[in-house]
């Protein structure tokens, strides 16, 4: 019988740890992002009305509280159509934060989302969280939420505080030093509301919607505690005699305890556009998070974004795939540029086409759902920049 992966665990090998150009943000990333902070802990930013990071605040369900000029449709140009998980001037402060924080930030959102964002290329990432969002993505609020939450932070640390996966480097990380001394192995922090990987650079955020969050799941011991234990996110419960999964239909609320197991996770399959249920005969366990009704595992470690049918298809948390519906926006995936992206018949431009990414003063031109579009980074308080070369223009933090 062909096992399918377990719910990873920092104890384990994250896909994203082994991608080519290493884990870790470097010293010289970090210099030259001033912003980068990831190495000084989380703090995940605030609502200027007091709502938790989660929460979408009146001004935002409208797309943008940025005051902007009105275009010729009545369109504000610093929101946007607003069909998408985000108004442009959202979406702009998220793609500076990954502009800034570079590739594990992507892949965390990849991860913890289901979703592509685009940290190489500034254009693709304004299109994928400006563009249209097919109204019946499972979990649309959670992931707008969550982006929403990113949007409001201005360091790599705030955008992390926001998803339920961080990578970051180990060797440098104060998280994992004890006087000078490196840590090993996996241990709580926060009050147990974090997991924190010393082996492996994966931090698990317990409360986040990936890990079903509700207080229920906290930084928990996996295993006898008398014995060399591990940790992760989950309801601390009696040994499992057997491993055991279940779903709550009603929630899409995965749950998953190993044999010998003290530890009950929780999975919010939502979170990363599944739904739970039955995963069928001879696929390992019972119940897991799954894509379109289908049990897809995918291997974490070597899985590359791709075409999957009409679907824009990514790997997540479980190591099952997460794929964007392009088919529900009229549109269809397309590889013909190099990666994945929704094109239609009636596209006037691509977000890696010629004369998208380029500046003009603080005028960016970009080219959201196939139509040309361009924004003022000033909507976000930014200037515009061509430090990043040729075609990667970009809003830049003063």
């Amino acid at each position: 019988m062909d096992t399918p992966p377990k719910p990873m665990k920092p104890t384990k090998m994250s896909r994203w740890t082994l991608f080519a150009g290493a884990v870790a943000l470097t010293a010289a990333t970090c210099a030259a992002a001033a912003s980068c902070t990831v190495f000084n802990g989380l703090t995940v930013p605030e609502d200027p009305d007091g709502a938790s990071p989660g929460d979408v605040t009146a001004a935002e369900a409208g797309g943008d509280d940025s005051p902007g000029t009105v275009g010729d449709a009545g369109v504000d140009a610093c929101v946007g159509p607003g069909q998408g998980y985000l108004g442009l001037t959202e979406a702009a402060r998220v793609c500076t934060t990954l502009f800034e924080c570079g590739e594990q930030l992507e892949f965390d959102i990849e991860t913890s989302l289901g979703l592509i964002a685009g940290n190489a290329n500034y254009a693709v990432c304004m299109n994928w969280l400006a563009g249209a969002t097919a109204p019946d993505r499972v979990g649309r609020d959670i992931q707008q939420q969550t982006l929403k939450c990113m949007a409001r932070g201005t360091t790599c640390a705030q955008a992390w505080g926001c998803l339920g996966t961080e990578t970051f480097d180990p060797t440098s990380d104060p998280r994992c030093k004890d006087g000078g001394a490196q840590l090993t192995g996996v241990h709580c922090a926060d009050n147990n509301a974090n997991t924190i990987g010393c082996d492996d650079g994966l931090v698990y955020h317990c409360g986040s919607p990936p890990f079903a969050g509700g207080g229920l799941n906290e930084c928990a011991i996996e295993g006898d505690p008398k014995d060399a234990a591990s940790y992760t996110c989950g309801e601390q419960v009696d040994p499992c005699t057997v491993r055991t999964t279940s779903c709550d239909l009603a929630t899409s609320i995965l749950s998953s305890c190993d044999k010998g197991s003290t530890t009950n996770q929780r999975f919010d399959c939502r979170a990363m556009g599944l739904t739970c249920g039955p995963t069928g005969a001879d696929s390992g366990p019972r119940y897991s998070c799954l894509t379109n009704g289908t049990y897809m595992k995918c291997d974490g470690q070597t899985f590359t974004n791709k075409c999957i049918g009409d679907n824009v298809a990514t790997c997540n948390l479980l190591e099952t795939v997460s794929e964007i519906n392009c088919k529900a926006l009229g549109k269809k995936c397309s590889m013909a540029e190099g990666q994945p992206l929704c094109v239609g018949a009636d596209d006037t431009c691509s977000p890696l086409g010629i004369g998208v990414g380029i500046c003009n003063g603080d005028v960016l031109s970009l080219c959201v759902d196939g139509k040309p579009v361009t924004y003022d980074c000033a909507c976000a308080g930014m200037t515009c920049s061509s430090d990043g070369g040729a075609g990667q223009a970009h809003c830049a933090r003063h």
